[in-house]
């Protein structure tokens, strides 16, 4: 295979595996005051409008336990 070709076979698969990502949602589950971290919010959707952002404030207990429950093998 030529060095082009193998580029231009990444670029394809890059490109694919974007489209695949971009669909993903970005869920934030946070002890964190919406207020006092809607700039942070809203830098991201401002500069990544193709990638919805689902925030959920919860109580540093509820964080907690959904981190305890979590699954290993879904994180990125």
């Amino acid at each position: 295979m030529r060095p082009w070709s193998l580029v231009a076979c990444i670029g394809l698969l890059m490109a694919s595996v974007s489209d695949v990502v971009d669909a993903e949602p970005l869920v934030v589950e946070a002890a964190l005051d919406r207020r006092v971290v809607a700039p942070l919010l809203e830098a991201f959707e401002q500069s990544h409008p193709d990638i919805e952002l689902v925030f959920h404030d919860r109580s540093t207990l509820e964080v907690d336990t959904l981190v305890e429950r979590a699954d290993p093998a879904r994180t990125w």
